[in-house]
């Protein structure tokens, strides 16, 4: 289970998902806390797959209502009356007996935990829903409850929920604390060898492996950077994990960690991230030549092309994309201009694929 996830098991990694199994084996609510990216989530999940248990995840917000969380009525073209109801996912994992992950507790609203907690406490679950009779949900005995948290400081200190004493009372509080330099290279090499089975190209595992070690090196240290800025930007192992998977890949090392690491700066930050790089003899590599597509009536100046550059190769490598930029700059337009592109590219592929699949048949 732990390498469908890409987990590397570190002795502390071990030791919170051991105390993780067996606080849902003692039907003990448990609250994971820490900063983003030290894996509560995945945490959680892996602990339902090796117990064997079903799960339900759901993300909270301060938009997140009671109706979200226990039930309310949808839009259904088969029910005669146009709507039907539909549980929510308190509701469900509550009355069946599967284990809730609830992420980000701490931005729910005061109502929305006063019910969780209420629940928690009497054993029951009495909602009043518009248009369901009321009646009490007993709670099933097979009924987990996980939630994770966030620390409510710096950039998010306005942004989060303070949990009360007597709401987090009813939780085993797990703390996943920012990981050292030493478990990110650990998680790092493990990462390494795990894309390496599975990757398209042939890799130098010396080389990786001194790759390794630069990247590591340059997240603590530009982690380190940004925070003295002030900067609410988020460096965690997501960022490691998804530059040694493109570098594996064989993608250009430059070019990846300027992507996912630069894209989201401004030139005077891009520059002095390219600095830094210029430390590390392995990152430094000049970056390959680029020809943009042809968008039809656009001016191609060095801006579009390397935001281009940065775009295609975050979807060529599975990972989602926010344009941000000012009032009629044209993000808009190069999103679809992206977009036709690159489903275009995909079709052409499966073409590809087929024709040669057909081919190899005959």
């Amino acid at each position: 289970e732990l390498e469908k996830f890409n987990f590397i098991p570190t002795p502390g990694a071990k030791n919170r998902l051991k105390k993780l199994i067996n606080y849902i084996n003692v039907n003990v609510p448990v609250l994971l806390e820490g900063e983003t990216g030290t894996a509560k989530t995945i945490s959680a999940e892996i602990a339902c797959k090796i117990l064997k248990r079903e799960y339900i995840r759901f993300n909270l917000s301060s938009e997140t209502t009671i109706q979200d969380l226990f039930g309310q009525y949808v839009g259904d073209k088969n029910s005669w009356a146009g709507i039907s109801m539909i549980d929510g996912p308190f509701y469900e994992a509550f009355k069946t007996g599967k284990v809730l992950i609830l992420d980000e507790i701490n931005l729910a609203s005061q109502s929305v935990l006063q019910c969780i907690e209420e629940s928690l406490d009497s054993g029951y679950l009495s909602i009043v829903i518009s248009g369901r009779i009321l009646n009490s949900i007993k709670m099933n005995k097979d009924f987990r409850l996980i939630a994770t948290q966030n620390p409510n400081k710096g950039f998010y200190s306005l942004k989060r929920q303070n949990l009360g004493l007597k709401f987090k009372s009813r939780f085993q509080i797990i703390n996943f604390p920012e990981l050292t330099e030493n478990e990110l290279f650990q998680i790092a090499n493990g990462l390494s060898e795990t894309f390496s089975k599975g990757s398209p190209v042939e890799c130098d595992h010396e080389k990786i492996s001194e790759v390794v070690k630069e990247l590591v090196n340059f997240h603590m240290k530009w982690s380190k950077f940004h925070e003295s800025l002030n900067d609410p930007q988020c460096f965690t192992i997501r960022e490691i994990s998804a530059s040694i998977k493109a570098i594996v890949e064989g993608k250009n090392i430059h070019d990846t960690i300027m992507t996912i690491y630069g894209a989201r700066y401004q030139l005077n930050i891009k520059n002095k991230m390219i600095e830094e790089l210029n430390n590390y003899p392995h990152l430094s590599i000049v970056q390959e030549t680029f020809e943009i597509p042809y968008f039809p009536g656009c001016f191609i100046n060095n801006s579009l092309q390397n935001a281009v550059k940065s775009i295609l190769f975050s979807l060529n490598n599975h990972r989602n994309v926010i344009l941000t930029g000012k009032n009629g700059c044209g993000i808009t337009q190069l999103a679809l201009w992206i977009s036709e592109y690159y489903n275009k590219k995909i079709k052409d592929n499966k073409k590809k694929e087929n024709i040669e699949i057909n081919n190899n048949d005959k």
